[in-house]
């Protein structure tokens, strides 16, 4: 019984500081029409810089800008939608760039 008690704790602790991303989105890929998997990523906060490539990988696994905030950061990680093409495509044109 306490270890329920203590994972419980756990979860709320941890989903207190966990954004999900996926909530209300469609779990397939646009571009590729395949289904994506949850990936769990970092946070980062304030004005980013957007690569031109961001639209020929929409969903590679990548860190989920919150944008600016002007209080504290709430969230440390989020859970977003991946697609595993977006990914290896993302990968393929950085190491070809190299």
């Amino acid at each position: 019984m306490k270890s329920i008690f203590i994972f419980t704790i756990f979860c709320i602790a941890f989903n207190a500081c966990v954004f999900n991303a996926t909530k209300d989105e469609s779990n397939i890929c646009e571009l590729h029409g395949k289904k994506m998997h949850k990936s769990f990523v970092k946070s980062v906060y304030g004005k980013t810089y957007v690569a031109p490539n961001t639209a020929v990988y929409p969903h590679a696994k990548k860190k989920l800008n919150q944008g600016c905030v002007i209080y504290e950061r709430k969230y440390k990680y989020a859970v977003v939608w991946s697609c595993s093409t977006c990914t290896k495509l993302k990968r393929k044109d950085k190491k070809d760039k190299e």
